[in-house]
């Protein structure tokens, strides 16, 4: 297991950057994602910055701990995924969103590594536990983004059948209206089927 004074000294930098690296990545998912980069209310883009800072202090916590990320410490993701959800950010741009901020927190240990050789050995040693971190996450993610949109956006299925759920508030979703997609040339799935 990593040096436990080199992995404190990553939890300490990640902490001292807290806000730079959380403004960082805004600059980059502004820059790498159209949807993003057409946000122009404040407020979102706050969430935005503080959604990032929160998953860096998740991970800052894994790693001081030694131990893989809880569903319970990823709970913070879902008001930040159901608004982004609400606001109309595709699945995949908030997705992509999600590893440009896991990127820049790795460039980060990354570049302290290069001035610390301790803290090199630690960030290697800790690179399982950080790609953990980051599987969790994602993964909790998109199940988190897909809570509130399946009560009130289209979906497409792998296979492309549109499907939509209306839901009451407060109840469980209705079942699925399946629209099956036109049919394709020398298909013979005219019926919509997977």
């Amino acid at each position: 297991m990593p040096g436990v004074v080199a992995i404190e000294r990553i939890a300490a930098m990640l902490a001292a950057r807290r806000a730079e690296l959380a403004d960082e990545s805004l600059r980059e998912i502004r820059a790498a994602i159209p949807a993003y980069s057409a946000i122009d209310d404040p407020v979102i883009l706050a969430d935005v910055t503080e959604h990032v800072a929160e998953n860096h202090d998740a991970l800052r916590s894994s790693l001081l701990r030694a131990q893989p990320v809880t569903a319970q410490e990823l709970a913070f993701i879902g008001p930040h995924a159901a608004l982004r959800a609400r606001r109309g950010v595709p699945l995949a741009d908030f997705l992509q969103a999600f590893r440009i901020g896991h990127r820049v927190i790795w460039d980060a240990i990354v570049s302290l590594a290069d001035e610390d050789l301790e803290a090199r050995a630690a960030a290697l040693d800790a690179a399982r536990l950080i790609m953990e971190f980051i599987d969790h996450a994602s993964t909790h993610a998109a199940q988190a983004y897909l809570e509130p949109s399946s009560c009130s956006l289209p979906r497409v299925t792998a296979c492309g059948v549109t499907c939509s759920r209306t839901c009451s508030p407060g109840a469980s979703p209705h079942p699925a209206r399946v629209s099956p997609p036109p049919a394709r040339r020398g298909s013979t799935l005219g019926d919509g089927a997977c």
